[in-house]
């Protein structure tokens, strides 16, 4: 009995070993020069309804494709796959209707891959699908340099969010800001601060986050390098969409303790004798690290010279890079894909997983709204799981391309309010500087400017329903 026990006890064994080294699939490219052994696609036809490829026989269609992937990993010896694309034909209404062909053919390509050492120096990048075949809603950030935490685009929904007290209002070298101070890694200031409203990931190498509108967090390399009260390039247009954060929207900040927001500028450099003035800035500094001032002038309502006064600040340091403008503009496609889902007659609701491109920046709204941003011009909102609204801007960034024209049911920014109303038709009215237009699936505000005379069409709102 002993002898069968301790047979039966060494299969078990064997067998779990075994099964932890069954291939699986990656969400994440190897941080290193991984073995590709072969790249592979599988297909699989899936029965339609009514014309519509649903999620929960998308999901099992990609279930059964990954399947076959994995046995051929298994068949190399492999240690895993990476989905690297998928196709999906056929899945439109119109070719059901004129083809009487009930099916669609989901195709899921992937590279079989061993393992190797990762490397810090190489950032950590998500794979353009996950373990099931979805598309990866979310943003990482690498371990450039060490890095290794990572800022994903997954801030709180249904759920509130982490706001701890600020420990002060101080901005100083010594301080930094609120107790902050340069240098310190991501993880570390999230513990201070706790959940951002916004995140983003310009480049591989740098980061920026909010808190509200008026706190602006640059990280390079894993590390706080700034901290702003004004964005590096975002529009006031495009912040307005932004949630507030109380705490910070409300904080007494003071430089050194002497000098605060709303203090006069002319008072400012008495107290300050060693900042460098120029016409609507002073300058701080200590060893490698740097404050700025800003200010700007109002006049009030019976005086003849306007007050300059304190408006913000910036703390940097000597390791601060200059954020890149993101050049990522997937609105196109993504436009696309709302268009068709609005045209469908048997259309349930719109989600992110729905969508071909992935966000480059995400912002929190309240416990149920999030908004994402994708490229120069298009802001989504989120609300629970439903995406319930987009937003043209005439720019995110300032200094942003003047050729950049947004189009969207017919209409096209820079058109007339003439225009416009000929184009929506007998469901469209406007008066002053706005035109509403009501559809079966959505309402849409379209905003207008003069210009030269004429009324010209800059932003929208569209509200799904």
């Amino acid at each position: 009995m002993l002898s069968k026990t301790g047979s039966f006890f060494v299969f078990i064994s064997l067998f779990s070993a075994t099964t932890l080294a069954q291939p699986k699939v990656y969400k994440y490219f190897p941080q290193c020069d991984y073995e590709l052994l072969d790249t592979v696609r599988f297909s699989q036809k899936v029965e339609q309804e009514k014309g519509i490829l649903t999620e929960a026989r998308m999901q099992d269609t990609s279930a059964r494709i990954i399947k076959k992937l994995l046995n051929k990993a298994k068949d190399l010896n492999a240690d895993g796959i990476l989905l690297v694309d998928r196709r999906i034909e056929g899945r439109d209404k119109e070719s059901w209707t004129k083809n009487r062909d009930k099916h669609t053919i989901v195709r899921l390509t992937a590279e079989i891959i061993n393992q190797c050492q990762p490397d810090p120096s190489i950032a950590k990048k998500a794979t353009p699908f996950d373990e099931s075949g979805r598309p990866q809603k979310q943003l990482q950030l690498g371990s450039i340099g060490g890095w290794q935490q990572e800022i994903i685009l997954t801030l709180p929904q249904n759920e509130k969010r982490h706001t701890p007290p600020l420990a002060n209002a101080n901005v100083s070298f010594e301080n930094g800001i609120y107790g902050v101070t340069l240098g310190m890694t991501y993880k570390d200031v999230i513990a201070k601060f706790g959940t951002p409203t916004f995140v983003m990931q310009p480049s591989n190498e740098t980061a920026l986050i909010a808190y509200g509108r008026k706190h602006w967090l640059s990280f390079v390399a894993g590390n706080l390098t700034k901290v702003s009260s004004r964005s590096p390039w975002f529009t006031k247009e495009f912040t307005n969409l932004l949630a507030f954060d109380e705490r910070f929207e409300e904080a007494k900040w003071q430089v050194n303790g002497l000098i605060g927001n709303g203090d006069s500028f002319k008072q400012a450099q008495k107290i300050l004798p060693n900042a460098k003035p120029s016409k609507s800035v002073l300058i701080l500094t200590s060893g490698d690290n740097q404050i700025t001032l800003f200010s700007d002038s109002y006049y009030g309502k019976s005086e003849e010279y306007a007050n300059q006064v304190i408006t913000g600040f910036s703390l940097q340091s000597q390791h601060h890079q200059t954020l890149p403008v993101p050049r990522t503009d997937s609105a196109p496609e993504v436009l696309t894909a709302i268009t068709d889902y609005l045209e469908d007659s048997d259309r349930n609701q719109l989600t992110l997983e729905m969508l071909p491109a992935t966000p480059i920046a995400k912002g929190w709204l309240d416990s149920k709204s999030n908004l994402y941003l994708y490229g120069h011009q298009l802001v989504l909102q989120e609300k629970g799981n439903s995406l319930n609204k987009l937003t043209f801007v005439e720019n995110v960034y300032e200094g942003g391309s003047n050729s950049l024209r947004w189009q969207f049911n017919g209409v096209k920014q820079g058109q007339s309010f003439d225009e416009v109303i000929e184009i929506l038709g007998d469901d469209a009215f406007g008066f002053d500087d706005l035109i509403e237009f009501s559809g079966d699936a959505f309402s849409q505000q379209l905003y207008f400017y003069e210009d030269n005379n004429q009324m010209r069409l800059f932003s929208s709102e569209i509200t799904i329903y």
